[in-house]
């Protein structure tokens, strides 16, 4: 009963922080300022419905990050690019998705995130990771391998104020 009431917390989250990104991103796109554009080819998708391990590439990613602070950003400001970001997925249990950066196994981390799995089937798969400053949600299609990843921090370690990233990835 306690982890559905975990999932069911975790679940809100997710939705408040979809439809939190959805308002802002709307605001600004009303607003009629600056934007800024990538556009990359639609990539080759293959099925990825039987895997449980999975390699992902981001394809494109976006940041927005935000700090009073004169000597930071002074202001709120976002960014859009090609993504290079590489990452691993592998379904440890029913219940858990661990996620490994290509950046963390680099620096000598070799265990990854545990993710919980709110929803897994030959469609999708939905995770989400929770701490003290932050949430992470990954959805991917599994018909087509394509999915997204956001990570959100609360207060972004020096800027004091929150910011996030999302990214457009394929995994195989």
């Amino acid at each position: 009963m306690e982890i559905k009431k975990q999932k069911l917390k975790v679940k809100d989250g997710v939705l408040i922080l979809f439809f939190a990104v959805v308002l802002v991103g709307g605001y600004f796109i009303t607003q009629g300022g600056t934007v800024a554009k990538v556009k990359i080819p639609w990539p080759y998708t293959l099925s990825v419905e039987n895997s449980t391990s999975f390699a992902c590439k981001a394809l494109v990613s976006a940041s927005v990050i935000g700090s009073p602070e004169e000597s930071l950003t002074n202001g709120i400001e976002g960014s859009v690019e090609n993504g290079t970001d590489e990452f691993s997925m592998s379904i440890q249990n029913e219940e858990t998705l661990v996620f490994l950066t290509r950046a963390s196994l680099n620096i000598g981390v070799t265990q990854g995130t545990n993710f919980t799995i709110l929803q897994n089937d030959k469609e999708k798969l939905h995770a989400v990771f929770a701490d003290w400053n932050g949430l992470d949600a990954i959805i991917l299609n599994k018909k087509t391998g394509l999915g997204l990843w956001s990570h959100n921090y609360l207060n972004y370690p020096l800027y004091n104020a929150p910011s996030g990233q999302v990214v457009y990835m394929i995994c195989r």
